[in-house]
């Protein structure tokens, strides 16, 4: 009898042991899945606001426009680099020449939950409007594309003499504006011939970026078009 109750014994030991490696095992991958490499290369943080352990506020620059899920690994690296917990963080992301605070490209933000959201033209939307030609009379000054919220792409053509800013929306949409040229500090500035409401201007800056003023003054910088 003591033989039997001793075998039955080992059997349920083992058992127990093996359960609690195989749970040590899954809890090692687990956090071994959850550290996510990333190359810093990618982004500069510009700001960094924080109050106490209830919110951290990061804005961010991107060197190029990415992916969803490469946003994703992003802001879930970011939140693992932190030594503090937070309650809430809020993540800001930037694309070359977009002014901070004035609407960012994406947000990943977590509440506490992982929120990403891309605000701004997506790759896909960007590729499809860079690659479509418009048959559009007179030759070409100059193309350059806006990653903001309202972003699109901006063609700006001379045809016999009569300038228009042709901007096509990620929606489908499109707008045309005849523009008078003048010069602003030896550079290209254009007007809206009949003036817009928002009192916006164009300038081709030294670089061969299209630099958007208005009533506060630069808004935003529109990178070329090659």
């Amino acid at each position: 009898m003591f033989l039997i109750f001793f075998v039955l014994y080992a059997l349920v030991s083992c058992k127990g042991s093996d359960e609690k490696h195989t749970n040590k095992k899954i809890q090692s991958f687990s956090s071994k899945r959850s550290t996510i490499q990333v190359d810093e290369s990618v982004y500069a943080i510009e700001k960094r606001d924080v109050l106490g352990d209830i919110k951290l506020s990061l804005d961010i620059r991107l060197k190029n426009k990415i992916s969803e899920k490469q946003l994703r690994q992003l802001a879930l690296a970011l939140k693992g680099k932190e030594h503090n917990k937070y309650e809430r963080i809020f993540i800001f992301w930037y694309l070359p020449g977009m002014e901070i605070d004035a609407g960012a490209w994406a947000t990943t933000h977590f509440k506490p939950n992982l929120e990403v959201r891309i605000l701004g033209v997506t790759i896909e939307e960007e590729k499809e409007l860079t690659a479509s030609d418009e048959k559009r009379k007179g030759f070409v000054i100059g193309k350059w594309f806006d990653n903001s919220i309202i972003g699109g792409k901006y063609t700006l053509m001379n045809n016999n003499g009569t300038i228009t800013m042709y901007i096509d929306f990620a929606d489908g949409s499109n707008l045309e504006e005849e523009m008078i040229e003048s010069s602003q500090s030896n550079l290209l500035r254009y007007d809206d011939k009949d003036e817009n409401d928002h009192r916006e201007y164009y300038i081709i800056n030294s670089n061969g970026e299209l630099a958007v003023y208005g009533r506060s003054g630069l808004s935003r910088t529109l990178q070329i078009l090659q």
